[in-house]
């Protein structure tokens, strides 16, 4: 690939797959339900035409290290398509359509090219990308809050719930007032730039940087009222810093362990005492982790299998969601154990693959942005699963970003090398 014309090429498709992932910044109405967060087909198809694009124009030999893992993960999805469809009576179709939202993880090829030509243009486009919808989002939701006006046309917020009203309504409001729920790039943008903040060998500005961290804990707190990703920014920023000083030794190793043994135990604590109070959103996260470990249980290889989020035979619906129609039970909400019981051992093979394999490169080339990464990927074990359909561009985008840390820390050991000599 000829670098100025390539990486021009795929600045572009950068900057239009982040603007399609963030629904055209919600400038106008997407038809159906092509507005929703969890609906990535128009991500994907974009991505299917530029992953064929870079494909033609790519003539180096470039690093891909989590190739043979997304091909592997491809083939276990046709077995476990194979298996729905032999075990259940829903329509044949229904099981590959579950595999279509992955096929979005082609754009990863796509930004993969451009970290390793430049990544510190790749993060700026993410970085700044993403600060223009969350700005859009705090925006909207002011002016609808305080003055009854709306612009944007975030889905099932100002322009009308499309399906399922009442879960679509319930799912749009906490704690009394109306949240909105943009793409969870947002979130990892954050984390993204927390790392970039303490590693040195990132060019970008940390005006930028803090503003990107600011604005999204403002968003994550007043907008989309996620406390938990406020919990894991906070955190991640704490730990990156601390792992990132000089002269870091096991005394601190141990020092950041015990801090980190009491919030989790303080944190245990709360939620019992949330239970005692009535907090129905942490006892609804205790009946989940019951609900699909059972699954997992009942069949520990291949779990539940590729059933749709809306099965057409309600034994098949009692499976994915549980008994209760106005509390359904949801992957999303409970991490590595929805993948337990969905995808079964498999599921948990390839969860926990990216923190291991994260931990592994980070040993050996100890970057900064690597760490933060890793801290995000293990993060996602939790509630944040990095295989639920709207957040699989973030595993593409992450996985990009950690073959152009490699690339760039290869480049500085061969300059380190020429200056010795």
């Amino acid at each position: 690939m000829d670098i100025p014309s390539g990486k021009k090429a795929l600045s572009i498709f950068t900057i239009i797959l982040l603007i399609v992932n963030y629904k055209f910044f919600y400038l106008f109405a997407l038809p159906g339900t092509l507005g929703q967060i969890t609906n990535e087909l128009v991500y994907t198809f974009f991505s299917l035409i530029f992953f064929g694009i870079a494909l033609v124009i790519s003539k180096k030999h470039n690093l891909f290290l989590f190739n043979n893992f997304i091909i592997l993960l491809f083939v276990f999805l046709l077995f476990e398509a194979i298996f729905t469809i032999f075990t259940y009576q829903e329509p044949f179709s229904s099981s590959f359509k579950e595999i279509i939202p992955f096929l979005s993880l082609f754009s990863y090829y796509v930004f993969s090219l451009l970290c390793q030509i430049d990544l510190d243009e790749f993060l700026k486009i993410l970085i700044i990308v993403s600060t223009i919808a969350v700005i859009i989002a705090i925006v909207e939701l002011i002016l609808y809050t305080f003055f009854g006006l709306s612009i944007f046309k975030f889905y099932s917020f100002n322009y009308g719930v499309q399906t399922d009203q009442f879960s679509q309504l319930f799912n749009n409001m906490r704690n009394g007032r109306q949240r909105l729920l943009i793409s969870n790039l947002v979130d990892f943008s954050a984390v993204i730039s927390i790392g970039c903040l303490f590693d040195k060998n990132i060019k970008i500005s940390k005006a930028i940087l803090i503003s990107n961290i600011v604005l999204t804990i403002f968003y994550e707190f007043y907008v989309s009222q996620t406390r938990s990703m406020i919990m894991y920014i906070l955190i991640i920023g704490v730990l990156v810093f601390v792992f990132s000083r000089k002269g870091f030794s096991k005394i601190g190793g141990i020092t950041v362990l015990i801090f980190g043994a009491a919030f989790a135990i303080l944190e245990v604590y709360n939620k019992f005492l949330s239970l005692m109070l009535g907090d129905y959103s942490y006892y609804h996260r205790l009946e989940e982790l019951s609900f699909y470990i059972d699954r997992f249980k009942t069949n520990p290889i291949l779990g539940i299998g590729l059933l749709g989020n809306k099965p057409i035979f309600v034994e098949d619906y009692y499976l994915v969601h549980g008994p209760e129609i106005n509390s359904p039970m949801s992957y999303t909400d409970v991490g590595v154990v929805g993948m337990l019981g969905k995808y079964g051992l498999f599921g948990l093979i390839f969860s926990i693959y990216l923190p291991l394999k994260t931990w592994k490169l980070n040993s050996k080339y100890s970057n900064v942005l690597l760490m933060s990464i890793f801290f995000f990927f293990c993060f996602s074990l939790i509630n944040l699963s990095l295989f639920d359909s709207e957040r699989l561009p973030v595993l593409a985008v992450s996985i990009a970003i950690i073959d152009g840390i490699v690339k760039k820390e290869s480049r500085i050991k061969i300059e380190r090398k020429k200056d010795a000599n």
